[in-house]
């Protein structure tokens, strides 16, 4: 199943085979920003203007639990790699961790000075990154909360965040054009993937974890390489695709 959202307040659920629309979950009264699936694909994470998360039956459509405590627009929201809990970022600077099954507030991070962009868990689930319109990317302990890293080299906006499946680095792409790629222990930059020439919207490992795909405004996405010890961080457009009619804002492999 495929779930997307907008503007018009709506989630629709679709069958990612025959393209038939299977439900339309409503409750939002705002525009919804983000939705993301649960690991077992069982439930949906909605994060919208007027700050609030929702989690819903993702089969059903059924509303399970609304996540009130945000005093801002809730900007994005994803789910443990074992789905129990969730993390959610604002536009009043803080990132908050949830609990999934009974919807309850469990912790609340502050550190960035403006609107949190993009969070995300490691895949042990032992740290969130989160990236800002700050222009920072931090790196948390997600079970006490604490800094562990600020990483400082954007220039503008920090769009998206991901961490690669090692769990080793993580990557982060802005509206200053650039994609880096950051030491998780210490929050040192390991390098600039070159080429990007337009804002990206998003970024996002490859299981194998050392390959990069982006997305820019400019209707494109780049793969590139995040292991240092590699040769080449050239980007080029990825071979046998449509051209895209539209921005990719999300990306997910």
């Amino acid at each position: 199943m495929i779930a997307s959202s907008g503007y018009n307040r709506k989630i629709r659920v679709w069958d990612a085979l025959t393209c038939a629309l299977l439900s339309v979950p409503s409750g939002h009264s705002h525009a919804v920003f983000s939705v993301k699936y649960s690991p077992d694909g069982a439930h949906i994470a909605s994060a919208a203007v007027g700050g609030t998360v929702k989690i819903w039956d993702a089969v059903s459509g059924v509303l399970i639990h609304t996540l009130k405590g945000h005093t801002g627009d809730v900007t994005c929201a994803a789910f443990t790699p074992d789905g129990s809990l969730i993390v959610s970022g604002s536009n009043d600077r803080s990132i908050k961790i949830w609990d999934a099954g009974t919807g309850k507030l469990i912790r609340k991070f502050v550190g960035h000075t403006e609107s949190v962009c993009s969070a995300t868990f490691s895949l042990d689930g032992r740290r969130i990154a989160t990236g800002s319109n700050d222009t920072t990317v931090i790196i948390w302990d997600a079970a006490t909360g604490a800094s562990l890293a600020t990483c400082v080299n954007h220039e503008d906006w920090v769009c998206s965040v991901a961490c690669s499946p090692s769990g080793e680095r993580v990557a982060s792409g802005g509206q200053d054009h650039l994609v880096l790629v950051w030491n998780a222990e210490g929050g040192e930059l390991l390098r600039e993937l070159e080429g990007h020439a337009n804002m990206v919207w998003s970024v996002a490992f490859a299981p194998a974890g050392d390959v990069i795909i982006s997305s820019l405004l400019d209707k494109t996405m780049r793969l590139g390489t995040s292991n240092p010890a590699l040769v080449s961080s050239s980007l080029t457009h990825i071979p046998g695709t449509a051209p895209c009619t539209s921005p990719p804002t999300a990306l997910e492999f």
